[in-house]
């Protein structure tokens, strides 16, 4: 109850301080944290053993028991003006699986990765407390996974690959401090959500 208690208090000082800094120098910065579902390395992941299989960490392994974690991210956007953001996201994530081989031998996989990228966002719509987006980003993925037989010799690699996002649409909702839902297919996947806090 303490806990709880000392978070509220905390959050009603930050909002006034938030909202200050914000006033003084016109909100030229953002900082933003979220999650998304169903990013293109999911897709790719979870739709086809033929991704797995490419890059040859377990041979010819069909996979089972699919699942992915949310793709976690945390970017910072500058704003030059009242139309342009730029800015830099990071995003992670975890998938694993079960895996048959050719010898019907079963294993486990699992994935990590992560992404950094640079994202331009235009402003199509920006009110004060209501603001309607878009963005693309480009960016490099890092990818390490491992593959653990019930019989054999465990492996594992690790690789680079470019990697996308595009977002049509976006929607912004608050001033200092608020949240956002934003619609697209990439890294941070098809939905995702989260809160940002300008300044």
């Amino acid at each position: 109850m303490k806990t709880k208690t000392l978070l509220i208090i905390s959050l009603a000082a930050i909002v006034p301080i938030m909202e200050t800094i914000a006033q003084e120098n016109g909100r030229k910065h953002e900082i933003s944290i979220g999650a998304g579902i169903w990013s293109t390395g999911n897709l790719a992941f979870t739709l086809s053993d033929a991704f797995i299989n490419a890059i040859d960490i377990a041979g010819d392994v069909q996979l089972e028991n699919r699942s992915a974690s949310p793709v976690y991210h945390v970017s910072y956007k500058h704003f030059p003006n009242r139309k342009l953001a730029i800015g830099v996201t990071l995003a992670a994530g975890t998938e694993k699986a079960t895996g048959r081989d050719e010898n019907q031998h079963n294993g486990k996989l699992k994935r990590s990765y992560a992404n950094i990228a640079i994202e331009p966002a235009y402003y199509y719509l920006n009110r004060e407390k209501f603001k309607l987006y878009g963005l693309v980003g480009v960016g490099l993925l890092y990818l390490y996974q491992n593959y653990t037989p019930n019989n054999g010799k465990e492996k594992d690699q690790s690789l680079y690959a470019a990697d996308f996002q595009v977002t049509p649409i976006g929607i912004k909702v608050g001033n200092a401090i608020g949240g956002y839902l934003e619609a697209g297919i990439g890294y941070k996947g098809i939905i995702s959500c989260g809160f940002f806090c300008r300044f």
